[in-house]
């Protein structure tokens, strides 16, 4: 996934953020980290919030979200999904439940 990042990104010169759906190897990667990333709720399924805050630096969020969810999002949506997931990093509320909207649940 990190490769299908980087395409994105140059593909897509104009953005700083995307959503995507959370690979099992990256997912393991995660909790390799010490990032416990819990079944997804009925229903649910993990996706991920990437920023890039650089050419060649991106930052990964995970995030759980309605399984049918949209992930081809525009980049001002992309990019207040980062926001919440990252508000709820920032929080302390771990690797909660965030709407494909943006908005916490």
């Amino acid at each position: 996934m990190i490769e299908g990042d980087r395409r994105f990104f140059r593909r897509h010169r104009d953005r700083s953020h995307r959503v995507r759906h959370l690979s099992d190897a990256e997912r393991a990667a995660f909790e390799r980290a010490g990032k416990v990333l819990r079944a997804p709720i009925p229903g649910w399924r993990w996706f991920v919030a990437v920023k890039q805050v650089a050419p060649g630096v991106r930052i990964r969020q995970p995030f759980q979200g309605p399984e049918a969810a949209e992930v081809d999002l525009p980049e001002d949506l992309a990019a207040g999904l980062w926001s919440a997931v990252a508000d709820n990093e920032r929080t302390g509320a771990g690797y909660g439940i965030v709407n494909l909207g943006g908005a916490h649940e």
